[in-house]
């Protein structure tokens, strides 16, 4: 369930390793417009630092539309630009797959900017359009790749989400099914689990004694920001992005230590590429209907 939920995420905002720069903090603001059949998605990031050359590079492509996801890049990215590559025999369907999906990428707005406590930050607004086919994607590829992925000789042991040997089951049988783990419902996002009630009361217990944990772990909240949970007829549903919260947000702190950012600055600087000041945050988050940031004392 969590690789489900984690899915969409990870195909656009997924942390890379050895990134081409670093943030002390991330934050990331969601909101379905049920009109447009759209998801916009906001990221920002406060505090960015690295070396100069590789972080004026990447800050460059971020203000010239790249759609490079993460924005930093690392080993673990995806570049929807890069569509001319050789196909590995057996993996076509998972190409085409991702050229429809990138087709529905474009980026809205992207920034550098300096924030309200004095931070160097970027921003990106991204629109998804289409989001109910970019599901049935998603779906498809976490049920191909789950069911491909998991190795059935290692015995069952109980772990969230998944308690009980009838829940593993339900979950295997969903992906054989082409069970359809997250898709739209109204004006909500919807997450929909296979899961007995007692796997349910067991995931209540875990998140009781470990919810807060996880809510300050370097990875999204997602419990915190549901509108509902039903458990009915073997299922589990959790719905997203509807009143009173149409924006799903998250945020998070990182590791990394603050450096002096005036030679990345400098770089920049030298590339022409314009640094705005707090300000800039205001365009985008009036595009996810919030107000504007207060203005800094």
């Amino acid at each position: 369930m969590t690789r489900t939920a984690l899915a969409l995420a990870l195909i656009l905002f997924s942390a890379g390793c050895s990134s081409d720069y670093s943030f002390e903090r991330e934050e990331f603001l969601l909101r379905y417009v049920p009109k447009e059949d759209a998801l916009l998605v906001l990221e920002v990031q406060h505090g960015l630092c690295g070396e100069p050359g590789a972080a004026a590079s990447a800050l460059q492509r971020l203000v010239e539309k790249r759609r490079v996801y993460p924005p930093e890049a690392g080993f673990i990215h995806v570049d929807f630009d890069e569509t001319e590559k050789q196909v590995e025999p057996g993996k076509e369907q998972i190409h085409a797959d991702f050229l429809e999906f990138g087709k529905a990428v474009s980026v809205l707005d992207a920034r550098v900017f300096v924030d309200a406590d004095g931070r160097l930050s970027c921003l990106r607004l991204t629109r998804l359009a289409h989001l109910q086919r970019q599901l049935e994607l998603v779906n498809a590829m976490t049920n191909r790749d789950a069911s491909a992925n998991e190795d059935r000789t290692k015995p069952f042991v109980p772990a969230f989400p998944v308690f009980d040997e009838d829940t593993r089951d339900a979950i295997r049988g969903a992906w054989a099914l082409g069970h359809a783990w997250l898709r739209v419902e109204g004006s909500a996002i919807v997450l929909d689990a296979p899961m007995t009630g007692a796997n349910a009361a067991a995931c209540v217990e875990w998140l009781a004694k470990h919810g807060a944990e996880q809510a300050q772990a370097d990875q999204p909240d997602w419990i915190s920001q549901m509108t509902s949970l039903e458990i009915s007829k073997g299922h589990v549903k959790l719905r997203f992005s509807e009143a009173p919260k149409e924006i799903v947000r998250f945020s998070w702190e990182t590791k990394s230590n603050p450096r002096d950012p005036a030679p990345l600055r400098a770089e920049l600087a030298q590339r022409k590429v314009e640094v705005g000041d707090w300000s800039a945050l205001s365009v985008a988050q009036a595009r996810l209907g919030l107000a504007a940031p207060a203005k800094p004392k």
